[in-house]
């Protein structure tokens, strides 16, 4: 964040390894499916990805 006062760009704190994170690592042996859906939750950027790779892959399978 940027400190008006001291003009200079604070670091901003780095949060830790989430629990619910683990526990999607964990999920990826047993379902890569649910690993996906899972990890979508925590990064939207993904989210995109695994919807558009659906999607090619459902158009690609009518064929």
């Amino acid at each position: 964040m940027f400190s008006p006062r001291t003009k200079a760009f604070e670091p901003t704190p780095v949060r830790p390894l989430d629990r619910g994170l683990e526990e999607v690592l964990t999920a990826a042996n047993r379902s890569p499916c649910l690993f996906l859906c899972c990890w979508a939750e925590y990064n939207s950027y993904s989210l995109i990805l695994v919807l558009l790779g659906t999607y090619i892959v459902t158009v690609f399978s009518d064929v």
